[in-house]
């Protein structure tokens, strides 16, 4: 990946040029498309808008500068993406996905989108030639995603290699890249979106000015204290869309699955159908109390789905949770200690169908958008909302940034105290706040959440870390967003 290395300093072509200054032990730095985040929506979304106004100068700002976040980080090496041949499968498609969307909220029209255009952005990913998993005769192999039964989803293995494939490709399309940057926050002027902002890897503070931004953060599972969702990410997406008044929705609307304390996936219609007992902390043993039929069901989907009749055996594991948050199961004597990790979250940015938010200048795709999905999310549905929106977020963002040239880009005004770090009251913070969120806000609002949220409001109201901020914003949309759902 390059850093730093910025192209089209001096093209003629560009009244906006890429460029940089310090000033005043700030890194100033000015570009046509900023994209915040170097998983598959970002770098797809990069790839669009470059090679749809290559005069264009387009920035890709991120953390890790290797693979990193739920895209290139997961715990299998592996994900799916929906592949839709047919009519039919597109049909069935956007049916399944419309009725696993409630209680949450859903976009036909997007959920259309996703389908209409799969097979084409299936054909993107096999011309990087990513490790898809294949049959004899050669064609991609299709297994069922979770929620659905029927056979759609191509599987590609090695995500070390699908990173590196991306940065082929980014980089054959001359993108730029700001890497190790701490991003803090989402620059708004007169109205709209105009960049961001943060700290690189020296701690010198930077903002980055652009005339138009995508958004594709990831979501917010690192808030939680027991989490499988990749390093890299900082959960913060929710908390600047909170701060810039973007419209949001399906906050609290995460995928949860079940772990053991060794870091590996467990089924539970296979742990718990096998005889075994669930072991209460005052060391009583329970038989689990579920009906066959409902324990069975949970074959069918690894993460915890909401508002669905088999959430039943979720609800009875977490009732019998001890303090520190995991469950005892005993099965042949053996005890196995589970818990319910966060790993990828349903909800964050209402867009439209160009990836466009409620706030001018700002898309995003990925995680950190929604209405493509509801509540619960099928298997293999995320990697085709990445390529599907990240894509016609890139496009619509160059088609603006053109716009945008010739317009007076004013200097945006930084919030009091932007970069403001305080490194041992944020380890504090933050141990409350994924602590609470584990025990509070765990697949759908728990007891003493209203509690919670008063804290999270103290956090918020006394913390001068910059950081600290940003986070309780995003614990904060997902509290609020639990609270809300649980009075209807």
């Amino acid at each position: 990946m390059k850093d730093r290395n910025y192209h089209g300093l001096n093209s003629p072509s560009c009244s906006h040029p890429l460029s940089f200054q310090v000033l005043k032990g700030m890194e100033h730095i000015h570009c046509d498309v900023l994209v915040l985040g170097a998983g598959l929506a970002g770098l797809r979304a990069a790839w669009a808008a470059k090679e749809h106004a290559p005069s264009l100068s387009v920035l890709v700002a991120t953390g890790p500068s290797g693979p990193s976040g739920s895209s290139f980080a997961n715990r299998n090496n592996a994900l799916g993406m929906q592949v839709l041949l047919s009519d039919e499968e597109c049909r069935i498609f956007v049916r399944e996905v419309l009725d696993l969307a409630p209680p949450g909220t859903v976009d036909e029209t997007l959920v259309q989108l996703l389908a209409r255009e799969s097979e084409a952005r299936f054909r993107d990913l096999q011309s990087l030639g990513l490790d898809f998993r294949r049959e004899e005769n050669g064609t991609a192999a299709r297994q069922p995603g979770c929620g659905s039964p029927y056979r759609r989803a191509a599987i590609f293995d090695n995500l070390a290699h699908t990173f590196n494939q991306f940065i082929v490709k980014t980089n054959g399309c001359s993108i730029d890249f700001a890497t190790n940057t701490s991003l803090l926050g989402l620059l708004k002027r007169d109205g709209r979106c105009v960049g961001a902002w943060g700290m690189n890897n020296g701690g010198t503070p930077v903002t980055f000015q652009a005339g138009a931004t995508i958004l594709a953060l990831g979501g917010p599972a690192p808030l939680y204290q027991n989490r499988i969702c990749g390093t890299g990410n900082t959960g913060l997406a929710l908390g600047m869309l909170r701060e810039v008044g973007a419209k949001t929705a399906n906050e609290s609307f995460l995928q949860f699955m079940w772990y053991d304390g060794h870091g590996r996936f467990q089924n539970l219609t296979r742990l718990l159908g096998n005889g075994a007992y669930v072991v209460r902390q005052d060391g009583r043993r329970v038989i689990p109390d579920i009906r066959e039929d409902l324990l069975a069901s949970r074959e069918g989907h690894c993460p915890a789905f909401y508002g669905r009749e088999d959430a039943t055996t979720d609800e009875f594991l977490l009732s019998h949770a001890w303090e520190d948050g995991w469950c005892r199961v005993e099965l042949s004597g053996e005890v196995v200690l589970i818990s319910l990790m966060a790993h990828a979250g349903n909800g964050g940015a209402v867009v439209n169908a160009e990836g466009a938010t409620s706030l001018k200048g700002l898309y995003a795709a990925g995680e950190c958008a929604t209405g493509m999905h509801g509540a619960n999310r099928m298997g293999g549905a995320m990697v085709l909302a990445t390529q599907v929106f990240g894509r016609r977020a890139g496009l619509a963002a160059a088609e603006l940034a053109e716009v945008m040239r010739d317009v007076k880009r004013p200097d945006a005004k930084l919030p009091p105290g932007a970069f403001a770090l305080h490194d041992d009251q944020y380890r504090i913070d933050m141990d409350i706040l994924r602590k609470g969120m584990q025990r509070h806000a765990l697949f759908g609002p728990r007891s003493g959440l209203e509690t919670f949220r008063m804290e999270l409001r103290e956090i918020e109201r006394s913390s001068d870390d910059r950081r600290t901020l940003v986070a309780t914003g995003s614990a904060l949309a997902i509290a609020e967003h639990a609270l809300a759902f649980a009075e209807v």
